[in-house]
């Protein structure tokens, strides 16, 4: 879904964040990145990988974040995803989940879109054929089938519409799954024009539930997997908050917005 890897990671394993730590303390080691805010299992056991990952959540709503001035015109996005890969390989992310962007134009008026996207870092976005609005319930997964295609699907819960599937393929020979690490994430997308990563939009808080990621062997959560990480967003320029993450159960994340980039 246009998602860019996970780039900084400062290390504060040991502890939470000293960056705006979250209220609540997770029971996870705390890293940091410029460009995701959520929980990644991570693979330590060579003889397995990880092969399908799934969750479900609330489509969010978005709004220009509130320290941007009202005359600044432009476009926020953000994005909501499972994925396989990612943490450690940045190669390859197979991932599923929506994206969201408001637009700011002239004369004050803002322009909302929602879209349900599956994709392969660094492809283009696939999308699903299946409307999502803020408050839907949503269910995600994305299927490894070898080091080189995945399978996503996609499905609105609320309205009962399926996405379908959707057939992820690498897009060269230097872009491989691993299975390394399992990835539940509120993201910055990358605008599809020039790379760039566009400003996260305020999204407010995302519960992503029933977190699942399976190996060729094993079921995984939160609480189950033998390593996750907790990951909070931070700013690339000077490491301030930008959304803080917790996690209530073995199988939730919550990411809450707390600045604009």
């Amino acid at each position: 879904m246009a998602t860019p890897a996970r780039g900084l990671m400062a290390a504060n394993a040991a502890s939470p964040s000293t960056s705006g730590a979250p209220s609540a303390t997770p029971t996870h080691p705390v890293f940091e990145s410029a460009h995701w805010g959520g929980a990644a299992l991570i693979n330590i056991d060579p003889a397995e990988n990880y092969t399908f990952v799934s969750c479900s959540f609330a489509v969010p709503t978005v709004s220009v974040p509130a320290n941007v001035p009202t005359t600044q015109l432009g476009e926020w996005k953000m994005g909501v995803s499972c994925a396989l890969d990612g943490d450690l390989n940045e190669s390859a992310i197979a991932a599923a989940g929506i994206e969201a962007s408001i637009v700011r134009t002239a004369y004050g008026k803002e322009i909302v879109t929602y879209q349900a996207v599956a994709s392969w870092f660094p492809s283009t976005d696939l999308i699903f054929p299946v409307n999502v609005k803020p408050g839907d319930e949503v269910y995600v997964s994305v299927h490894g089938l070898s080091t080189s295609s995945a399978i996503a699907t996609f499905t609105n819960l609320s309205s009962g519409k399926k996405g379908g599937e959707l057939y992820l393929q690498s897009p060269s020979s230097d872009s491989r799954l691993d299975g390394s690490s399992a990835d539940f994430i509120t993201n910055r997308v990358l605008n599809v024009t020039d790379g760039t990563i566009a400003p996260l939009a305020d999204f407010g808080t995302v519960e992503i539930n029933n977190i699942v990621a399976n190996t060729q062997i094993n079921k995984f959560n939160l609480n189950t997997s033998p390593h996750s990480n907790i990951i909070n967003m931070v700013s690339d320029i000077d490491l301030s908050p930008v959304v803080n993450v917790t996690d209530p159960s073995g199988t939730t994340v919550r990411a809450v917005f707390v600045a604009g980039l």
